[in-house]
């Protein structure tokens, strides 16, 4: 900050460093039970404890058999945080997506000619997930931090298949996401 020549010292105001304390973040992941690719947004708020975002994912007919696009609300628990130094910190994340997926056999409500009662709705699912991440910081740049992370995740349906039937094991119900993501 320039001030004029004519003022004395003490009369210069103290330089103030503000911190943006509600970061935005953006993120862009590889798999993790919102498609192939997904791009994302959010924030955080409750001390930077706390973090929702929206996310868009997709996935190809190459790998699915149908095109499947995903709408989802994701929302983490930080813990376990650490400093390795100055610029670099991790911890550990727990928390869930909600899931909206479209595509042509989904449904928040079946069509009539499905028995009534049949089956239950499947566009919309809640998709726990454990993490860690790694952020690197950056100084004096509108881009604060850059971060790499990887969680293991599930999806309600595929817990309760496991647990309906003896066919479905623990290590077939859990993907593996990874992803880097951008605080401004």
């Amino acid at each position: 900050t320039i001030y004029p020549n004519f003022m004395k010292a003490q009369d210069k105001p103290d330089i103030i460093t503000t911190h943006n304390t509600i970061p935005l973040y953006v993120n862009i992941q590889y798999a993790g039970n919102v498609g192939i690719a997904s791009v994302g947004a959010g924030t955080a708020f409750f001390h930077q404890k706390m973090y929702i975002g929206f996310i868009y994912g997709y996935l190809p007919e190459s790998v699915n058999d149908a095109v499947v696009h995903t709408i989802a609300i994701k929302t983490y628990y930080k813990f376990l945080p650490g400093n390795l130094s100055k610029r670099v910190s991790t911890f550990g994340y727990i928390g869930t997506n909600i899931n909206y997926g479209i595509t042509k056999n989904t449904y928040l409500k079946y069509p009539d000619y499905f028995p009534d009662d049949y089956y239950n709705t499947n566009a919309i699912h809640i998709a726990p997930f454990i993490g860690g991440k790694i952020d690197f910081s950056k100084s004096n740049s509108l881009l604060e931090k850059i971060g790499i992370y990887c969680e293991l995740g599930t999806i309600d349906k595929y817990v309760a298949d496991m647990v309906i039937s003896k066919q479905v094991s623990v290590f077939d119900i859990f993907s593996l996401g990874t992803g880097i993501s951008f605080t401004f």
